[in-house]
Order: structure tokens, then sequence, then C-alpha cells
């Protein structure tokens, strides 16, 4: 069975354990439609603790299980460089007011450090696929955005 098969027979109640990383998580099994043995083994054991009832769910173990599956994903992904930690607002250099970070705004804001090809964000992460992932990731990593910082990871 292919793996993105595994997490469609998730009841989307479970989402609420880490939401953020759980459809970040799905949209890369999606969008990869990846046939991993190790990986495959990895989504039988998050099945596994989802058929415990939810009261007895083990929500570090599953955390730390979804990060792993993440992590696998974005290596096997056309993405090449990771995000974290983007705030929902920040203070516009040119305005000196507060306004939303959008996709637009911080693809604009990246984009004036290489090429970006594809980009994804989902509560505060981005996946980016672009040139320079590398230099961009020396001069992100650990900077102030809004009242946040963020950090980079080449993948």
């Amino acid at each position: 069975m292919k793996a993105y098969h595994y997490f469609t027979m998730i009841p989307t109640k479970f989402r609420y354990i880490e939401r953020g990383l759980f459809d970040r998580v799905i949209f890369l099994l999606q969008n990869n439609k990846l046939d991993d043995t190790k990986l495959n083994d990895d989504l039988n054991i998050v099945l596994k603790l989802l058929q415990i009832t939810v009261n007895n769910i083990n929500k570090n173990k599953f955390n730390i299980i979804l990060k792993k599956i993440e992590k696998k994903l974005l290596k096997k992904s056309n993405y090449n460089l990771v995000i974290r930690n983007i705030p929902r607002y920040a203070v516009s250099v040119s305005t000196r007011t507060e306004v939303p970070v959008t996709y637009q705004s911080l693809r604009d804001t990246i984009n004036q450090f290489g090429d970006i090809k594809s980009m994804y964000i989902n509560y505060g992460v981005s996946f980016i696929k672009m040139s320079n992932n590398e230099s961009t990731h020396a001069l992100l990593n650990n900077m102030e955005l809004g009242n946040n910082i963020i950090s980079t990871e080449v993948i």
C-alpha cells in the first residue's frame, strides 16, 4: 500500500493533537506519492497509536513520529529549504505598521535571496524550493521577523 493511503485512513479528529504538523505530512504525502517500506512502517506505528482511545494517546510519541515522517518526506521531496516560526504579523519597513505576513509578502521577501521555484506555507512553517538555498539559510537563520526568531534548515 502506498504511504499516502495510510494517512487517508486516519480520522480527522486526530488532527487536534498536532494540527500543523499533521497537515504538512498529509501535504507532503499527497505531492510525493512515495512507496517506501521504512516510511510505511512509521505510518503503521502512527495508525496503531491512533487505534488507542483518544484520551490514551501519547501526544509526545505521536509528535516525534510525525516529525520523523515529515523529515523523511522532505528529504525525498523537491523542497530544499524549510523556514520555521514564521509570525502571523510583522512590522512593515516602509509604513512602520504591523501587517500580516502573507504568502505573497513572504515569497517577495525570500525571492530577494534567490529564485523561488515553489513554496508552501502552513502554520508558521514554509517549505521552499529555490536556488541559493544554502546562502539564504546562512542569512536568514536565527533572524528576527516580527516578534519571532525564525529558524531555517537546508534539506
